[in-house]
């Protein structure tokens, strides 16, 4: 199950709508929003800087907005209670230690794995995430990389990010994950949070990921103005096209880099493994998405499925 205990609303406990299980006439738009930013909202979401320079976005700083920083302890009794809801959401980097064996000599190998991933307050892990060591380790015995495949919660207050991240082999269980996933959404932003709780909610772009590898992808994706959508229209444009990619059984394109001129993918083979990486211009990506999020999602429905955009949506197909 998700965690909810990385949820502290100050407060309230409580039971809301369904941001999540919406249908197409409901609050997703054409785009696949979310009770959130649909793929692709291009608006500017930087603001004016705080008085200690924190990253601001639309709402202000999401240390400073309501008179004090937002405490960094282990429960709801941190930071006192404050004149502005805005920021009663409060969301830490929640961290544990466990203990692995090695998969190629069996040995036990200590580890320290994080169960939510607060990118503002906790930069140095969003950078792990981003260059790939996140989750990875190595074995002391033998020396072969470890990679822990778990669920994790990753927020970004200023980027507007409230991603959740289950275990790649999970997403057979789409549904159940869609499920787990709405329950903790309805409880921190539902119908009877406070207005501005709701309203926070709703500027947050929602989306349910399978494995560090989806995740990556769409943060970085967001954090370079792209759209989650067109990029897997993009995706599968190219997977269709390319028959090196197809002899090498590729399943997978996962966005690492972005750059004025080319959008740079690592590939996913049969059973994980890497296979040559993939430079594709950013015209093609331009041109794509000239055509617009309705004209993508009449070709292709299933590349949304709730806040799950996805072009692994398409292997779910019956």
């Amino acid at each position: 199950m998700v965690r909810r205990a990385v949820l502290v609303l100050h407060g309230h406990r409580r039971q809301g709508d369904d941001p999540v299980g919406q249908d197409q006439a409901g609050r997703r738009d054409e785009g696949g929003r979310q009770g959130g930013r649909a793929p692709g909202d291009d608006q500017p979401r930087g603001g004016r800087g705080c008085r200690r320079g924190h990253r601001t976005g639309r709402r202000g700083c999401g240390e400073h907005a309501a008179g004090g920083p937002v405490g960094r302890g282990a429960g709801p009794a941190t930071g006192a209670a404050r004149a502005s809801l805005r920021v009663q959401l409060e969301l830490m980097s929640l961290t544990h230690e466990a203990v692995v064996a090695c998969r190629s000599c069996g040995v036990p190998v200590t580890v320290v794995v994080a169960d939510s991933l607060n990118a503002e307050r906790h930069p140095e892990l969003k950078a792990r995430l981003l260059d790939g060591t996140l989750h990875r380790f190595q074995c002391a015995q033998c020396g072969a990389d470890l990679v822990i495949d778990k669920q994790l919660l990753y927020f970004d207050h200023a980027r507007g990010h409230f991603f959740f991240c289950f275990p790649r082999p999970r997403i057979a269980e789409l549904a159940a994950c869609l499920a787990e996933v709405r329950e903790v959404h309805d409880k921190a932003f539902g119908a009877e949070a406070p207005p501005e709780i709701q309203a926070l909610g709703k500027h947050m772009m929602l989306r349910v990921c399978f494995g560090l590898d989806q995740l990556r992808d769409k943060v970085i994706a967001d954090d370079a103005r792209l759209s989650d959508l067109v990029l897997e229209e993009l995706k599968c444009e190219v997977l269709g096209s390319r028959d090196d990619l197809r002899a090498l059984s590729v399943i997978a394109l996962w966005l690492v880099r972005v750059t004025p001129d080319a959008l740079e993918f690592v590939t996913e083979g049969p059973d994980g493994v890497r296979t040559p990486p993939v430079t594709v211009t950013r015209a093609l990506y331009d041109e794509l998405a000239a055509r617009g999020h309705a004209a993508i999602l009449a070709a292709r429905p299933a590349l949304v499925r709730g806040p799950h955009v996805s072009m692994l949506g398409l292997v779910l197909e019956p």
